[in-house]
């Protein structure tokens, strides 16, 4: 997990949780609260996660009384689910909310609000940077020293996982920069790259470029992006990349 600009006290996981994870905001006075809540599957992670042999009624209450990083990882999946869900709606003529990003934006407000419980305002700042660079070795005074060339090293900032992890990046007001396009290409430890059959989750306030480099899993992750106010910029690169074992005798 990866975040930018969230803050001293960070994404509001609390709030979040009993928003989406009680089943009462399913339907308030016959009006719903949020679109779907979460509590079957909270009970059901509780029980094979945490060993929860209490109710499911008691569920919400165990939860919030859980240290916050083990709360943020379940929210997290939450929001990421609402998130994927709203643009699915958006772009199905069948949906109530057919052209419209409502629930994915009331999931960030529910997340990341803009103003606290006193009515303050919450001051996100900051951008996430990944990208390569080229450097060589040389001289200066008889002294090594590191300059930039066109024709040093590649180093090269990636975001990975083995074995199946997940990936999750929230920038909450500034962007994502990725990749660099320009005379340096990205190596092959660039980008963001799930390695088992994991996913990939990103939320940004401003954009997404990648430029040179590259985010893909591998054995069936899935990738989600969400762009608030900006663009995701695909790359610069390959649209498209065949991979194919060379053929043998048996």
């Amino acid at each position: 997990m990866i975040t930018a600009g969230v803050g001293a006290s960070g994404p509001d996981y609390a709030s979040f949780a009993k928003l989406y994870l009680d089943s009462r905001n399913a339907s308030d006075a016959g009006k719903a609260k949020v679109t779907k809540t979460y509590a079957p599957e909270l009970y059901s992670g509780l029980q094979s996660r945490c060993g929860y042999a209490g109710s499911q009624e008691g569920a919400l209450d165990y939860f919030l009384k859980l240290p916050t990083e083990q709360q943020a990882v379940f929210d997290r999946q939450v929001y990421f689910v609402e998130l994927m869900a709203s643009g699915r709606e958006f772009n199905d003529p069948t949906s109530p909310r057919y052209q419209s990003y409502a629930r994915g934006k009331q999931a960030i407000a529910a997340l990341l609000p803009s103003q606290d419980s006193a009515g303050n305002v919450i001051d996100y700042a900051g951008d996430i940077r990944s990208y390569s660079g080229q450097t060589a070795i040389g001289t200066s005074n008889g002294r090594p020293r590191i300059v930039a060339t066109g024709t040093g090293r590649n180093f090269d900032s990636g975001i990975r996982t083995d074995f199946g992890g997940d990936i999750q990046i929230l920038t909450l007001v500034g962007r994502n920069l990725l990749g660099v396009s320009g005379s340096i290409q990205a190596g092959r430890l660039a980008g963001i790259l799930s390695q088992g059959n994991g996913n990939i989750d990103v939320y940004s306030a401003q954009s997404v470029l990648l430029g040179w480099s590259r985010v893909f899993t591998t054995y069936g992750g899935d990738i989600l992006m969400w762009s608030a106010q900006g663009g995701i910029n695909a790359g610069r690169g390959a649209k498209s990349t065949v991979v194919f074992a060379p053929v043998r005798r048996a």
